[in-house]
Parts: structure tokens; sequence; C-alpha cells
């Protein structure tokens, strides 16, 4: 049994009104993926323009899932948003994603 490890970094464009989620994140490795899980390496999110209290930020992986034999793929959502009642702040950033596999 060898494991084996993939960092990928999921840039966001600048998002209001709902949580940003992008889906079908793919790492290759070398050999086929038996199974893997995926974790949150760091990340980077914050207001587009002016500064705001925080009440709430989410990063969130989901759906891991071998493709193809040797791909993994994702999905990832995240939220940045402050206590005014409404998701109406433009925010961004990143965040790096670590996909471990047990590959053959």
């Amino acid at each position: 049994m060898a494991f084996d490890f993939r960092t990928r970094r999921v840039s966001f464009v600048p998002t209001t009104g709902q949580t940003n989620t992008q889906r079908d994140q793919k790492v290759i490795f070398s050999s086929p993926v038996r199974r893997a899980e995926a974790t949150i390496k760091g990340f980077d999110i914050g207001y587009t323009g002016e500064d705001h209290e925080v009440l709430r930020q989410k990063v969130e992986i989901s759906n891991v899932h071998v493709v193809e034999g040797n791909g993994v793929c994702f999905d990832i959502a995240y939220l940045f948003r402050d206590s005014s009642g409404n998701i109406d702040d433009l925010y961004n950033g990143w965040v790096d994603v670590v996909v471990m596999a047990e590959v053959a």
C-alpha cells in the first residue's frame, strides 16, 4: 500500500449574495487511485474593497471521488459574511486543498 499527495489551489472570483461553490476540481496522480480524501492546507478570504465585521466564514470540501482511474475530483464551497442580515458584501480569496490518495 502506497500513499501520494497532491496540492491544488482553488481561487474564487469576487462573489456576493451566496456561498461560492466550485465543482469538479481535479487532481491527477501518476498511479491508479484506490481511495482518496481531501483536507484544507490553508486559505485566504477577505472582503473586496472596504473592511467589515465578520460574522461567519465557511470553507467546506465535499464529494471527493475517484475518476478515470488516476484522477480525484472534489467540490469546494466557501462563504464570508458580516452580521447585516444579508450576504451583500463582495468577497474573494483562495483555498489550498491537499488530496491524499492510496495508490496502486
